[in-house]
Formats: C-alpha cells, structure tokens, sequence
C-alpha cells in the first residue's frame, strides 16, 4: 500500500511538471511571436514614414534657388539704378537709371538675374565672381559694366555715383510735369496769401491810426458834441432837430 501511494505521486508529480512546461514553453512562444510582432510593425511603421517622405520629397519643386537652400533671405524683386550719365543715361539709347525688375526662374552662377524695366539690358552675376551690367543675359565676363570692389565701372572708368539699391516698398511713380506745375501753383498761392496779409496788416494799421485822429481831435474840441466827421454831425444836427434840443452857448 505505501509503495502504490509512493508510485502515484510520482505520477502526479510527473504530470504537474510536464504540464508546467508545456506552459512554460507556450509562455515563451508568445512572448516571442509578440516581439517579432513588435518588431515587425515598427519596420513598417518606419518603412511607410520613409515612403511617405520619399513621396513628398518627390511631390515637392526641386528648383529652388541656392540663396534658399543656404537659408538666406530672399532676394528682392526690384532694383533701382541711380546715377549713371551721358550715353548709359540717354532715353533713346541705354538708359540705366530706373527699376530693374527679377528674371523669375533664372538664375545665373547660384544668383537672381534682372533685367531692365523697358529695355534690353540685364544685371547678373557673372562667371567671374562680379556683378555685371550686360546687353545679353550670358555669365560670360564681357560686360559693359562691372562692379569692382563695390564701385561701378563703365568702360574701364570708376562710376561711384552709380548706386544700385533694392526696391523694399512701392513707389509712386512721379510725373515730372505734373509735380513741377504742382509746385508752381503752390508758389503761386503761398505768394498770395503773403499779398493778402500784408494788405491786411496794413489797412488795420491804417484804422487804428484814424481812429486814433478822430479820438484826438474829439478830444480837442471843447463843444457839447466834439468834433465828429461830417456825417456824424449831420446825424447829431438831425436828432436835435427833431426833439427840438439846440446846444446852448458856451457848449
């Protein structure tokens, strides 16, 4: 009898453990298979964000300037020339001074192109590492002028007083005849109003002193009336005669 009980906890014992193992071995699988899964779905997760950059990378305009990728501020959109003299200034030949307008979608040596508002000249940056003035939009270094150092050169002679400045605003374009003719009529009429207040300080100068005469010779005269200007006296002389009043002697 002991030896039939001792048999059957052995069994038992055996059977608890086979059956704590196959737990034991279904408890790895799964940590395992949900590791792989882990594993597996930040893959993707990470091969869908790459795909999805590589499709926007794709969707978005690769012709971007140079000053834009190197995050440099945006070139301006306008220039203006100012200063330049005889044949660069001549309106029916090359006139420079003015608005420069941006060459939109052109770019020469990493740099913005400009062209001449009305006319056939172009401002670029070229294959020498200059701003130059150009009749054709060309890097080539043949232009007819050329920024040295910061100082403008028109055949081989320095121009400082050519400057050329960025457009930052909008300005009002200005007719010269019309702002002339506007500046005369506001001469004109200053000169009046100058007229007119003369005038006026001289006629009130000119009442104060008569009326100043007439206090004085009023004064002067010892009579019940005075001395008063001509109308006066006949309004006076109406007045008594009408009431009947004379001035008795002595008055």
């Amino acid at each position: 009898m002991p030896v039939r009980q001792s048999t059957r906890r052995r069994t038992v014992r055996r059977s608890i453990a086979a059956v704590a193992a196959v737990a034991l071995v279904a408890a790895c699988r799964q940590t395992a298979f949900l590791s792989s899964t882990a594993s597996t779905t930040s893959e993707a997760s990470s091969r869908r964000s790459f795909l999805a950059a590589a499709g926007i990378a794709a969707v978005a305009p690769t012709a971007l300037p140079s000053f834009a990728e190197e995050g440099k501020k945006a070139p301006p959109e306008n220039l203006e020339v100012k200063g330049a003299t005889g044949k660069y200034a001549d309106s029916q030949g090359l006139d420079i001074n003015g608005r420069w307008g941006i060459v939109f979608g052109n770019t020469l040596n990493k740099r913005p192109t400009y062209k001449k508002a009305g006319g056939d000249a172009y401002l670029v940056y070229n294959d020498c590492n200059q701003f130059q003035m150009t009749k054709k939009l060309s890097g080539e270094c043949t232009g007819f002028g050329i920024n040295v150092k910061g100082v403008w050169t028109f055949d081989g002679l320095a121009k400082p007083d050519v400057k050329v400045k960025p457009v930052t605003k909008v300005e009002a374009v200005v007719d010269p005849e019309a702002a002339a003719a506007e500046a005369a009529a506001e001469a004109k009429e200053n000169r009046e109003m100058q007229i007119r207040a003369k005038k006026e300080k001289e006629d009130l100068n000119q009442a104060v002193i008569t009326e100043t005469n007439l206090l004085q010779t009023e004064a002067d005269t010892e009579t019940f009336r005075g001395k008063m200007t001509d109308d006066n006296e006949q309004l006076g002389d109406r007045l008594m005669s009408k009431m009947g009043a004379k001035i008795a002697k002595g008055y």
